[in-house]
């Protein structure tokens, strides 16, 4: 299809009347012309490409169709967003597009960057070939969305509690291990805070080393780990007994 358009030629400024209305004529005139042969609607898809740009808040997708008939084809373009993780951000785009004879379409989508996840990107392409509506699919394209900055902090953040942690529990192990410590056979009439403080050691701690529990009875002439005698704690008087006993 075509079109002349004849437009009458503009006259003279002197050749014109007085008047201030001036008019111009137009006349359009609409051509077709038949070619005989038969027509080829077909499309095929040269591209599907997903880009990531850290400096910009959206990701572009590319879709690339060529038209390899004879004549200009109308399509409708899908593009399908799916979640992996999280659904809540499934997304259908749907344009109509038009793919000149011989040329190839490019179509660029911006989709807001998520925060995190990973998600499936695939496109469709829909047109009539003249005797059925035929569909092209693209390959599916997944891509993680992973907040680098964020996850460095947060490990970091990790492995210093772990840190801490670690620190803290080989601690209390090496504390209550009893290691150096001197074995000591219980008499009739022991007392564990009195032992304890012959040794100059607080009692809970003898008790937690040796594993005693409330009412942190001692039976005699089982064993009993104590700190180990020093000049010091050779000098110190045990105050008397004054709960505890051993049975």
């Amino acid at each position: 299809s075509g079109g002349i358009a004849i437009q009458k030629k503009a006259v003279e400024r002197q050749e014109q009347s007085g008047s201030a209305v001036i008019l111009t004529t137009r006349v359009g005139v609409r051509i077709y012309e038949t070619v005989p042969g038969e027509i080829i609607r077909s499309l095929r898809l040269t591209k599907f490409v997903v880009q990531k740009n850290e400096r910009l808040p959206e990701l572009t997708v590319v879709l690339g169709v060529r038209n390899e008939g004879n004549v200009s084809i109308d399509t409708t373009n899908n593009l399908n967003i799916t979640g992996l993780f999280w659904h809540g951000r499934d997304q259908t785009i749907k344009r109509t597009s038009q793919a000149l004879r011989g040329e190839e379409l490019i179509i660029n989508t911006a989709w807001p960057r998520p925060t995190i996840g990973r998600y499936r990107f695939q496109a469709t392409v829909t047109y009539n070939d003249g005797q059925s509506t035929r569909t092209l699919s693209t390959p599916a394209v997944v891509i993680w969305i992973v907040p680098w900055l964020e996850v460095g902090i947060a490990f970091g953040v990790i492995v210093i509690v772990l840190a801490g942690w670690l620190w803290y529990y080989w601690h209390q192990r090496r504390r209550y291990s009893g290691q150096g410590w001197q074995s000591y056979t219980i008499r009739k009439g022991d007392d564990l805070v009195e032992l304890a403080e012959s040794r100059q050691a607080d009692w809970r701690t003898v008790a937690k080393v040796n594993k005693l529990a409330a009412p942190y009875r001692l039976k005699t002439g089982s064993e009993l780990l104590l700190p180990p005698v020093t000049a010091k704690t050779s000098n110190s008087k045990p105050k008397p007994p004054i709960k505890n006993k051993s049975s």
